[in-house]
């Protein structure tokens, strides 16, 4: 170290201990990705080599699913941005219709001719009629969640009985197999 530096003895060997250590686990890492490129190129050869037909489909199928991912990927970003630009707009209209009301109600609360009692009345009910409208809001996504639970219930239960018939069906074709050739 030609600087003069004003680290101690222990700090400066720990320093140099950790670059070395970085360094080699950057080597070893890169030894590992072209191990890793080698062995797919070699499968990939050989495979090309075996089923030239086989490979060639499936390159071509590889290289039109990157071609449109490529041409969609933007398009997909664009259309992320402006369903998020939309429910901002949505909640801004939405916060606006509610701020309106509000005015409403304070300009009927608190400008009109009640006395006292009357306007605590009003607000009562206002806020029961609030209170009501939220727990039935509430009521009302707890149902549609069971429903969908139960639609996801019924698919399983259904995906599983046809899963059963094929099992059946394939024993049966089984069974007939061995009995043609016991005759």
């Amino acid at each position: 170290m030609t600087k003069k530096t004003k680290y101690c003895l222990p700090y400066a060997v720990l320093l140099r201990f950790y670059t070395i250590v970085a360094i080699a686990a950057t080597v070893a890492i890169e030894d590992e990705k072209h191990v890793l490129k080698r062995r797919i190129i070699k499968f990939l050869g050989s495979f090309a080599i075996r089923h030239p037909i086989t490979f060639r489909r499936r390159l071509r199928k590889t290289l039109t699913t990157v071609r449109w991912a490529k041409y969609l990927a933007p398009l997909i970003g664009t259309g992320n941005k402006l369903i998020g630009q939309l429910r901002t707009l949505r909640k801004r209209h939405r916060q606006a219709e509610e701020a309106e009301t509000a005015k409403k109600v304070r300009k009927m609360l608190w400008k009109s001719n009640l006395d006292k009692e009357e306007r605590r009345e009003t607000a009562a009910v206002m806020l029961q009629g609030t209170y009501r409208g939220h727990q039935s809001r509430q009521a009302y996504k707890a149902m549609l969640n069971v429903r969908a639970k139960k639609r996801e219930a019924a698919a399983k239960i259904q995906s599983v009985r046809e899963k059963a018939a094929k099992a059946r069906v394939n024993v049966l074709r089984k069974k007939q197999e061995l009995r043609s050739l016991q005759m």
